[in-house]
C-alpha cells in the first residue's frame, strides 16, 4: 500500500473539512493509476467525504463558524481505538464508527433537546447510505485481494497453458465488468424506487389539499402541479422498467460467462490439481465475503427503509399548513412565496444571539420554542419560509437541500442563475445556508443569513472570495412565486 492510501494519511489532527477535501481529491488524483486498497479510494461525493468529516469531529451541527472545526486528538483518538490499535485510523474503523453512531443516535423528525443526541431521518438516511457504499466497498477489496491471489497462483503455475491462463483472464475481466454493470442498475433502480415514493406521498398530499382548498385559482395551479408529478411519477415508472430489463440480461449474462468459466477451472484442474485446490479455498473465501455483505446490505436496507418511510410521512404532512412548520410554535406568519420569506428575514436582522453559543428566546424561536445550544441557519431559512410545501421544516443545511432535490428544485452553482428568494446552500468546505436577496450583474450574491456572525444579517459573496467558493447550490424558491 503506498503511502497516500494510508487512512492515517489522509485524516490528521487538526485537519478543517476544507483541508480533508481537499487532501481526499488530492489522494485520488494521485492513486488513479494504482489498485484500489482502502474505502476511501472509492471516488466519494463532496457531499459524502463532507458528512464523513462531520461524523470524524462529532460537528454535525451547521453555523456560519463551521469552516474552522478541527479534527481533535479526542475525535481522532475515539475512532483509531475501534479496532484496538490506536496508532491509525483503518476501514474497519470507520465502518464501525458508522455503525456504532447509528446504533446509539436515535433518528428523530425534528430538533431535541441537545443533551439527547440526535440524528434527523434525513441524516440518518445519509449515514445509513455512506455505510451501505463503505462495507460494499470494503468487501470488494477483500474479494479483488482474493483473486489476485487466484490470478498469481495460475500465473506462476507452469503447468497450465498459455491459451487457457489468457482465456480465464478474459473471462474474469468480463465477469467483473458485467457485475459492476449490473451493481450500478440496481443502485439506480433504489434510488428511482425512494423517489417514486417521494412523488406518489408529494401527489397524495396535494390531492388532499386540492380537496379543500375554494379559491378556484389556487385549485387549478395544484391540478397543474398534480399533472406535472404526475408526469414526472410516470417517466420514473418507465425508468424503473427499464433498468428492471437491464438487470436480468445483465443477470442472464453473468449466468452464461460463469458456465464458461467452470469449463476453465475444469481445464486447470485438470494440469493441477494442488493449484485447483488452492483456488476453490480463496473461491470459498469470496463466497463468504459475498454472504456477510449480503447480510449486512440486509440490515442496512431494513434500516434505510424505516428512515424512507418516516421522510414520506413528512413528505405527506407537509400537505398541510398545520405540519409545514413540525415542532415550531404557531407566531402567526407565513412565508410560503419568495417575498414572503424575504420580507420575514428582512425584519429580523440584527437579532443575535443572547451570549454568542447559539442561545436566546429570540433564536429559539426559529426552532419552534426549542432551546438547544444547536446552530440555527437552516431553522432561521425554514422560521422564514414557514408553510413552504417544498422542504417544510428542516434543522440541518443537509435537510433543505434533499428535500429541494427530492423534488427537482435545487440547482449547482455554475448551472443556474440565482434569483431573491432562492436559499444558497453552503456544502463545499462549510455547512450553512441563508436567502438570496439580491444579485449583481457580476455575479456578487447578497443574502440574508441567521447564525452568521451569531446573528441575523446581511452577507455578501464576490466571485472568487472565500465564502462565494463555499457555495454549493441554490433552491429555487423563487419559482413558487
Amino acid at each position: 500500500m503506498s503511502e497516500v492510501q494510508n487512512i492515517n494519511n489522509l485524516i490528521q489532527v487538526g485537519m478543517t473539512k476544507n483541508d480533508f477535501i481537499t487532501k481526499y481529491k488530492q489522494m485520488l488524483e494521485d492513486i488513479k493509476n494504482e489498485p484500489a486498497k482502502s474505502i476511501f479510494a472509492g471516488n466519494l461525493s463532496d457531499d459524502a467525504i463532507s458528512r464523513m468529516f462531520d461524523s470524524i469531529t462529532i460537528a454535525n451541527d451547521d453555523g456560519d463558524d463551521c469552516e474552522n472545526a478541527q479534527i481533535s486528538q479526542a475525535d481522532y483518538d475515539k475512532i483509531a481505538g475501534y479496532d484496538g490499535d490506536t496508532s491509525s485510523i483503518s476501514d474497519e474503523d470507520l465502518v464501525k464508527y458508522y455503525e456504532d453512531m447509528l446504533q446509539n443516535t436515535p433518528m428523530v423528525s425534528g430538533p431535541v433537546d441537545s443533551d439527547t443526541p440526535s440524528m434527523t431521518y434525513a441524516q440518518g438516511l445519509d449515514i445509513l447510505s455512506d455505510l451501505k457504499g463503505l462495507k460494499t466497498q470494503s468487501a470488494e477489496n477483500r474479494k479483488n485481494d482474493l483473486q489476485n491471489d487466484i490470478d498469481e497462483l495460475i500465473e506462476k503455475d507452469s503447468s497450465i497453458s498459455a491459451e487457457t491462463k489468457q482465456k480465464y483472464k478474459d473471462m474474469q475481466k468480463a465477469l467483473k465488468e458485467l457485475k459492476s454493470g449490473l451493481e450500478e442498475r440496481k443502485r439506480q433502480l433504489e434510488t428511482n424506487k425512494r423517489n417514486t415514493q417521494i412523488l406518489e406521498a408529494k401527489i397524495a398530499s396535494k390531492r388532499a389539499k386540492a380537496d379543500n382548498i375554494e379559491d378556484e385559482n389556487d385549485k387549478a395551479n395544484l391540478k397543474d402541479e398534480i399533472t406535472n408529478l404526475n408526469d414526472d411519477l410516470a417517466a420514473h415508472k418507465t425508468d424503473a422498467k427499464n433498468l428492471q430489463t437491464d438487470i436480468t440480461h445483465f443477470k442472464s449474462d453473468i449466468t452464461r460467462l460463469t458456465k464458461d468459466l467452470e469449463k476453465i477451472m475444469k481445464e486447470i484442474e485438470k494440469s493441477s490439481a494442488e493449484t485447483a485446490r488452492k483456488i476453490a479455498e480463496k473461491q470459498a473465501e469470496m463466497d463468504r465475503v459475498d454472504q456477510e455483505l449480503a447480510q449486512d446490505i440486509a440490515n442496512i436496507d431494513e434500516q434505510m427503509e424505516k428512515a424512507q418511510k418516516q421522510l414520506i410521512l413528512e413528505a405527506q404532512r407537509a400537505g398541510t399548513d398545520s405540519a409545514n412548520y413540525a415542532n415550531a410554535g404557531n407566531d402567526g406568519h407565513i412565508g410560503k412565496t419568495a417575498s414572503q420569506a424575504l420580507s420575514n428575514a428582512a425584519g429580523e436582522i440584527g437579532v443575535r444571539e443572547a451570549t454568542g453559543r447559539n442561545d436566546g428566546a429570540a433564536v429559539a424561536k426559529y426552532r419552534g420554542g426549542v432551546d438547544n445550544g444547536a446552530a440555527w441557519c437552516a431553522s432561521f431559512v425554514s422560521w422564514c419560509y414557514k408553510g413552504n410545501d417544498v422542504f417544510g421544516y428542516q434543522a440541518s443545511v443537509s435537510g433543505i437541500q434533499m428535500a429541494a432535490q427530492r423534488q427537482g428544485l435545487y440547482s449547482e452553482k455554475g448551472t443556474y442563475t440565482p434569483k431573491p428568494g432562492d436559499v444558497m446552500i453552503q456544502k463545499n468546505g462549510c455547512s450553512h445556508t441563508g436567502i438570496v436577496e439580491s444579485v449583481d450583474p457580476d455575479g456578487t450574491i447578497h443574502t440574508i443569513e441567521g447564525n452568521a456572525s451569531n446573528q441575523v444579517k446581511r452577507v455578501t459573496y464576490r466571485p472568487g472570495s472565500k465564502g462565494y467558493n463555499h457555495i454549493s447550490g441554490f433552491v429555487r424558491m423563487s419559482e413558487r412565486g
